[in-house]
């Protein structure tokens, strides 16, 4: 194996665990603000506390792939053309 897939399996660990241990923390700490917004109801609190997580990693990985896309796109297009004062040819 090259050293950028070394790189990528590092990077690709690494992720996981930060990411674990965010939702993880967010989790924690998110339900005691969201008990207190429901007014105590503690079942309401930990069902959009379930969400938010789940929604915040789609996100993250929604995110992610659209840069991905868009930077393969722009890779395989041509240079952009010049406009405005050197348009006209020279007579």
């Amino acid at each position: 194996m090259t050293t950028p897939v070394y790189i990528y399996i590092a990077y690709t660990i690494i992720s996981i665990a930060m990411t674990a241990w965010v939702a993880r923390t967010l989790y924690k700490n998110g339900r005691i603000f969201l008990v207190d917004a429901f007014g105590g109801n503690e079942k309401m609190a930990d069902s959009v506390n379930h969400l938010l997580v789940l929604g915040a990693m789609h996100f993250f990985n929604i995110f992610n792939f659209d840069r991905m896309r868009k930077k393969g796109l722009n890779h395989n297009s041509m240079p952009p053309v010049l406009s405005g004062v050197d348009s006209k040819p020279w007579a």
